[in-house]
């Protein structure tokens, strides 16, 4: 497992080795990363594929049928919410992967949930609906300070 800030630099050295690359999301920290991956993906005839893969999940799938099959009728509008709750309470510190790494929480925190895991809910209403039409977004710091000693 890397970190979100070093995925564009692996990606990068596996296309530039001639490799195809499945990367963890987020694929780049910059958009203007993101679009260098995919300009040399494409420059060296390589795939080049992003997290999340829950699309083919049983869940999704099920939505998915259900959407075509029209079982909830016309879909007109689409509302989705994430925040990333109650994290900084918890006892993160001693998270580990079962190889003995940490949870790297400082990578989270600063990342954050909309980064780092918008792109599961965002990946299933593109493939749903298509491309995005009309946005709206609203933000808000519920916990002004988290009293997270790594920040």
């Amino acid at each position: 497992m890397t970190n979100p800030r070093s995925h564009f630099d692996v990606s990068q050295a596996c296309l530039e080795a001639g490799k195809h690359v499945y990367s963890e999301k987020p694929l780049a920290m910059t958009f203007k990363e993101a679009q260098e991956l995919v300009a040399l993906a494409k420059q060296k005839g390589l795939y080049l594929s992003c997290a999340p893969c829950n699309l083919l999940s049983e869940t999704a799938q099920t939505v998915w049928k259900a959407l075509r099959e029209k079982v909830v009728g016309s879909v007109r509008l689409v509302y989705a919410e994430m925040d990333d709750g109650l994290l900084h309470t918890m006892p993160y510190r001693q998270w580990q992967s079962n190889s003995g790494i940490p949870w790297p929480s400082k990578d989270e925190f600063e990342v954050g949930c909309t980064i780092e895991h918008a792109a599961y809910y965002v990946t299933w209403l593109a493939a749903f609906f298509g491309p995005i039409t009309s946005l709206t977004a609203l933000a808000s710091c519920q916990v002004t300070d988290k009293q997270t000693d790594i920040l």
